[in-house]
């Protein structure tokens, strides 16, 4: 527990006490560091790629040899968002959310 405290406070040290252009520099370090070390193993830089173009490419294809399954579409009762107690009105004095009784039916039948 006091190793995390330990590291947190030395982050946020780092953060808020170093100028603009140390943190620049120690970034451009940080980056040649990992381009360097990913250009000395190949193999280890290429795998993952390589794994992830396969896999993408799997499941497209297997994605293409599905065949869609069609639903009936499904018509659902409207109801009110606002509350009730708002009681809310258009311009001309319309209510804005009648009561569920006053909404008709829908007259859309699924084909």
């Amino acid at each position: 527990m006091t190793f995390v405290i330990y590291i947190r406070v030395h982050l946020l040290d780092f953060f808020f006490s170093v100028d603009m252009g140390e943190k620049l520099g120690k970034f451009l370090l940080l980056t040649w560091k990992i381009w360097v070390l990913q250009y000395r193993r190949p193999l280890q830089t290429l795998v993952p790629i390589l794994l992830l173009a396969i896999f993408s490419g799997l499941l497209v294809v297997l994605r293409g040899q599905a065949e869609p399954v069609l639903k009936n579409e499904k018509i659902f009762s409207p109801f009110c968002t606002f509350p009730i107690a708002l009681n809310l009105k258009t311009a001309s004095g319309e209510i804005l959310c009648p009561s569920i009784d006053n909404i008709p039916s829908p007259s859309i039948s699924p084909t």
